[in-house]
């Protein structure tokens, strides 16, 4: 962890490193308004003549302390306005660059430069963030302040400014009767945001915000059904594949991992992300009824690699996962080969004995899916499953992969069966020549 202390152009770095690109759009309205930021008060600050309550630090200098903690791990998220800063707190603020960075430079304070303290709260865009919200005009509160119905301690969620009668306030919005239709700009978690929207109906909440939010008992549940469906695909894709009957398709192991979700309710786009944060790069395929462009775009922004809506045919959705590991395959190499054989995922082309080979594409789709599976058996449903699709019929085309087995060891110099060799009852194994 670094600390920073020094220029008002690093923290304009900083700022824009922390913020998301939603919420920069939003507060693009709001130009006094910039963050997180996290701050560590030295061990020995000492209050100066300078305001040290959180309601006079804001007034001087328009920085709003949104959440304080101890290094004994006590948090307040909501800091009452009369609450002070303390040495060895670790403060997380909204304001302007200018201000923060004189609020930092006047008390000898420490700005993070990367958040510790509140990394994994405020400054995790899936549990926390900014939202505008309108007075309603059935609201109880018409012609309070903000402190006089004590905002922060009644909501659980922090003022940063006001938008009243076409003029934005910043430093008087405590002081500002509410009126119906005034504009005011929150911070807090998607948590207290739901609350604020499901209790109280003195405000609307016009910004989108998370349909759904961290739940630990939710994740466990989601964990347990994401790890079971991974080992069934895994038992059946190496053991069960050396046979002549698959009894776990992939279709159930994708029926079981979609299971987890419904179960948990968790929204997909909210896991998808989380999933990116966390720098996994699995692709991710999206299934899903929600066919509006917007929903398709929001979904591919996330982070999904490809987009498919209900309905869909089993044929397209092997196309597509194929295509998907095609590219994960792509990026580590093109090549795949064995013995004097050479297959370039990239450009279509087999060599053999380092002579172009001219295959058909269901000759080109058999030699690719055993070099995929070098080494390691493949059964015949498997095989004509990837090749064919939902056209295979097993009653009147089984013949079709033996007459192309037979056609591909022709073209690849393999006539007695040395590479791509028969395993009776089972399939097809692909290897060295002995």
């Amino acid at each position: 962890m670094r600390l920073l202390a020094g220029s008002a152009a690093n923290l304009t770095v900083l700022r824009n490193d922390l913020q998301g690109s939603v919420e920069n759009s939003m507060l693009s309205s709001y130009p006094l308004i910039t963050g997180p930021y996290e701050i560590f008060v030295p061990e020995d600050y000492r209050p100066g003549e300078g305001p040290w309550e959180v309601v006079d630090i804001r007034r001087r200098f328009l920085v709003t302390i949104v959440a304080s903690a101890r290094d004994d791990g006590t948090r307040n998220m909501t800091p009452l306005p009369n609450n002070s800063i303390q040495p060895d707190f670790v403060l997380c603020v909204y304001g302007p660059e200018k201000g923060v960075w004189d609020f930092v430079r006047e008390y000898g304070l420490l700005l993070r430069e990367d958040p510790q303290c509140f990394k994994n709260t405020i400054f995790n865009p899936s549990v926390a963030g900014i939202v505008e919200a309108v007075v309603s005009p059935r609201a109880t509160l018409l012609g309070q302040t903000i402190k006089e119905i004590r905002f922060s301690e009644t909501f659980g969620v922090n003022a940063l400014a006001i938008h009243q009668a076409g003029k934005t306030y910043y430093r008087e919005l405590a002081d500002l009767p509410l009126q119906s239709g005034d504009t005011v700009l929150i911070q807090g978690t998607w948590e207290q945001f739901h609350a604020l929207q499901d209790l109280h109906q003195n405000f609307i909440i016009i910004s989108h915000f998370e349909e759904e939010f961290h739940k630990p008992e939710k994740a466990k549940w989601a964990l347990i059904s994401f790890l079971t469906a991974l080992f069934l695909m895994i038992l059946s894709s190496f053991y069960f594949q050396t046979r002549a009957y698959n009894p776990i398709p992939l279709s159930v192991c994708l029926m079981l991992g979609a299971l987890g979700m419904v179960v948990t309710k968790r929204d997909g786009l909210l896991v998808l992300r989380e999933v990116r944060e966390a720098q996994i790069g699995t692709p991710v395929l999206m299934l899903t009824a929600r066919s509006e462009v917007d929903d398709r775009i929001k979904g591919l922004d996330q982070g999904a690699d490809d987009y498919l809506t209900k309905p869909f045919s089993a044929a397209e959705l092997l196309a597509r996962v194929r295509a998907l590991l095609r590219r994960v395959t792509e990026h580590a190499t093109p090549i795949l080969e064995i013995d004097d054989i050479q297959l370039n995922t990239i450009g279509r082309e087999v060599t053999a004995g380092g002579k172009p080979v001219q295959l058909t594409p269901k000759e080109f789709a058999i030699l690719e899916f055993l070099l995929y599976n070098k080494n390691r058996a493949v059964s015949r449903f498997s095989l004509a499953e990837h090749v064919w699709g939902e056209d295979f019929d097993p009653f009147t085309m089984s013949n079709y992969i033996d007459v192309h087995i037979k056609n591909l060891r022709h073209k690849i110099g393999d006539v007695n069966g040395g590479i791509v060799r028969t395993i009776r009852g089972v399939g097809y194994i692909i290897k060295e020549k002995d």
